[in-house]
């Protein structure tokens, strides 16, 4: 769902920048979330681009099993490096699931 979702900001991301989505306003009524959400989704662009490569493209299982608020202590915090450690502290989480492998 991180991967998701980190996906779906940055399409958000690409219609306010080429103008085909105007305002927030418009971008809610056209994919039916509150601003609330918006801003929460639009946050996950500003994780560093190493942990957004690992989001996006990475194989790690614990992936699957991260839930998104977990990540906003890691996007209110604008030193990559420490974004870094955070997302490597949360990746080694005894609180995170391994899924089962078929």
């Amino acid at each position: 769902k991180v991967r998701q979702n980190l996906a779906l900001a940055h399409q958000i991301e690409e219609l306010l920048d080429t103008g085909k989505i105007n305002d927030v306003k418009q971008l809610t009524d056209h994919l039916n979330m509150s601003h609330a959400r918006i801003h929460q989704l639009m946050a996950m662009t500003l994780l560093s681009p190493s942990i957004q490569e690992e989001i996006l493209l990475g194989e790690n299982e614990r992936l699957s099993a991260i839930p998104e608020y977990k990540l906003r202590e890691i996007t209110s915090e604008t030193d990559w490096q420490i974004q870094r450690d955070l997302w490597d502290k949360l990746l080694q989480s005894s609180h995170l699931p391994i899924p089962a492998t078929n």
